[in-house]
C-alpha cells in the first residue's frame, strides 16, 4: 500500500513539472513576439554600379556648338573706301565685303553645331569664287596673285574638311583659323592696291548731276612699245631657226625599212649617203 502511494506521488510530481515547463516555454514565446527585435535590420543590397566610360581625350565630332570662337572673325574688319574711287577699286571693295560676309556665315553655322552641311559648303565655295574674282582685277601683279593663291588654297582646305564624313573637329577648327588668317592678309593687300588706283574725275552729266568718270589711261611709252616689238621679233626669228635646224637633222638621217638609221660599215660609224 505504501509503495503504491509513493509511485502515485512521483507521477503527480512529474506531471506538475511538465505542465510548469510547457507553460513557461509558451510565456517566453509570447513575450518574444510582443517585444520588437533590437537587432538592426540589414540594409538591402545595392545594385552594382554601371561602369562609366572614360571621357574622350579629343573631341573628333566637329558638330558641337562652340566649334569656332566668336572672336576668330574679328580680324576681318569692315574695309571701306575713303571718298570716291574708280570702278576697279569699287569691284575690289565689293569683293572684300563679300569675303567678310561669307566668312561670318561660316563661323555662325560652325558655332551653332555645323548641322547645315550643304549651306556650309556653299558659303566656302562662294568664298573661293570671291578670291578668284579678286585675283582677276590685277592679273599682272604677280605678288598679289601669290597672296590670292595662298588664300584660295586655305579656303579649299576648309571646304574639303567640311565635306569629310565624319568630320574631325580639330581639323575643321585649324582649317577655319588658317582661312581667316590668309583672308585677312589678302583683304589688306587688296585695299592697298585699290587705294593706289587713280581717282575718278567729277563731271556734270546731261541732267545736271555730278558723275564720276574713270581717268583715261595714259598712252604707253613709245620706247617701251618699240622694245617689246624688237624682243618679240627676236623670239620669232630664234624659233624659226630652231625649227629649220631640226628639220635639216631629220632630213640628213636616212631611215631604213626597220626604222633605224643606216650606218656605214667602215670604222667611224658614218651614215650612208
Amino acid at each position: 500500500m505504501t509503495r503504491n502511494v509513493k509511485a502515485h506521488d512521483f507521477f503527480a510530481l512529474v506531471l506538475v513539472l511538465s505542465i510548469a515547463f510547457f507553460a513557461a516555454r509558451d510565456a517566453c514565446a509570447l513575450e518574444r513576439r510582443a517585444t520588437p527585435s533590437s537587432s538592426p535590420t540589414p540594409p538591402p543590397a545595392e545594385a552594382p554600379a554601371l561602369a562609366t566610360p572614360p571621357p574622350d581625350e579629343v573631341d573628333v565630332t566637329g558638330d558641337k556648338p562652340g566649334a569656332v570662337s566668336d572672336t576668330n572673325t574679328g580680324l576681318l574688319e569692315s574695309l571701306k573706301p575713303n571718298g570716291e574711287v574708280s570702278s576697279r577699286a569699287q569691284r575690289c571693295y565689293k569683293l572684300i565685303s563679300d569675303m567678310k560676309d561669307n566668312a561670318e556665315k561660316i563661323r555662325k553655322d560652325l558655332a551653332e553645331g555645323a548641322k547645315e552641311i550643304t549651306r556650309l559648303i556653299h558659303f566656302s565655295d562662294e568664298l573661293c569664287k570671291n578670291i578668284g574674282a579678286l585675283a582677276n582685277i590685277w592679273p599682272a601683279d604677280k605678288d598679289f596673285r601669290d597672296v590670292c593663291v595662298t588664300a584660295k588654297r586655305s579656303a579649299l582646305v576648309l571646304n574639303d574638311e567640311l565635306s569629310q564624313s565624319p568630320r574631325q573637329f580639330s581639323h575643321v577648327r585649324w582649317a577655319f583659323e588658317a582661312m581667316i588668317q590668309d583672308t585677312f592678309k589678302l583683304r589688306e593687300r587688296a585695299k592697298e592696291l585699290a587705294d593706289l588706283e587713280p581717282k575718278p574725275t567729277a563731271t556734270v552729266g546731261k541732267d545736271g548731276k555730278i558723275v564720276y568718270v574713270d581717268p583715261v589711261a595714259p598712252p604707253p611709252d613709245p620706247r617701251t612699245v618699240r622694245h617689246d616689238a624688237i624682243m618679240l621679233k627676236g623670239e620669232e626669228a630664234a624659233n624659226r631657226v630652231k625649227k629649220s635646224e631640226d628639220a635639216k637633222k631629220d632630213k640628213d638621217m636616212p631611215i631604213d625599212l626597220d626604222g633605224l638609221p643606216q650606218m656605214d660599215d667602215r670604222k667611224g660609224g658614218r651614215q650612208k649617203q
